[in-house]
């Protein structure tokens, strides 16, 4: 679907390399320092990513084409659930990277007329069965904003990701690292939202200096982290000691859960055949 949809007309066949110029020049234009995005915004982008995030499927991290259609038809509990997070947004406002919310009901109204607009609705139809990414979310939604718009929501969506992962993360409250006797699939951290390709984003959103490590600077400056739970995260999972965290620390975390995911379901499975077995 994503190869499909396209952001802005192709560059004219006629007129040489100045035509193309004066495009690509056109397109890059509100790079400028006075220049601000006509469409996607910080706030616009955050609101579709938890959209996205509310609706996509786990694994192939897209949303199945009816499930969003579903959820567009029924346009009285869509604006109820676009007003649900505007409202979350008020108390994220540093993350969002926002002063004030005063732009935030405005674009909700932006947003839902977008994706409750027939164009949109029939796109969604012609297209019924496909899988949908938040790129392909954005050129649906903005199908005449030049592409650098939607370079910068994609941006901001993967530092927002970014955020989400380390609240996850922040979630245990022990490790091998802390605990001797911890035994690595405690109840509550089962259905930790993590897996390797959101570690990959989490690195390229946050490791500004690209070393491969993530550092107590780049947990608060980059990540968002007070200084007191930056300290807890590196304590948890640096297993070196080194007071960063690398790619490899932060993966032996995903494949640990869903290991113990994986046993879990073994021995539930090894229970029920056993049931079976004695006509219980």
């Amino acid at each position: 679907m994503i190869n499909s949809l396209r952001l802005t007309p192709d560059a004219a066949r006629s007129g040489g390399r100045d035509s193309v110029d004066r495009k690509n020049h056109a397109r890059n234009a509100r790079d400028r320092p006075w220049r601000t995005n006509s469409v996607v915004t910080k706030e616009y982008s955050w609101l579709l990513y938890k959209l996205y995030s509310e609706l996509q499927d786990a694994a192939s991290h897209t949303i199945p084409s009816q499930v969003l259609l579903v959820t567009v038809e029924n346009h009285i509990e869509f604006k109820k659930r676009m007003h649900r997070l505007a409202e979350d947004a008020n108390s994220h406002m540093d993350e969002i990277g926002l002063a004030t919310s005063a732009s935030l009901g405005i674009t909700v109204i932006k947003i839902t007329q977008h994706l409750t607009d027939k164009h949109f609705v029939s796109e969604l139809q012609h297209h019924a069965g496909d899988a949908i990414s938040l790129r392909a979310l954005f050129c649906l939604c903005c199908p005449s904003v030049k592409e650098a718009e939607v370079d910068d929501g994609m941006r901001w969506c993967k530092m927002y990701r970014a955020h989400d992962v380390l609240e996850e993360l922040l979630r245990y409250k022990s490790s091998p690292m802390v605990d001797a006797s911890f035994d690595g699939c405690p109840q509550e951290t089962l259905d930790l939202n993590v897996d390797e390709q959101d570690i990959r984003e989490l690195f390229d959103a946050i490791d500004m200096d690209h070393t491969g490590q993530i550092s107590m600077e780049n947990l608060c400056k980059g990540g968002k982290l007070d200084a007191d739970e930056a300290q807890r995260l590196v304590a948890l999972w640096d297993r070196e000691r080194t007071g960063q965290l690398s790619r490899s620390d932060l993966l032996a975390v995903v494949h640990q859960v869903h290991s113990s995911v994986r046993q879990q379901m073994k021995a539930m499975f090894a229970d029920l055949k056993n049931k079976q077995a004695a006509g219980c």
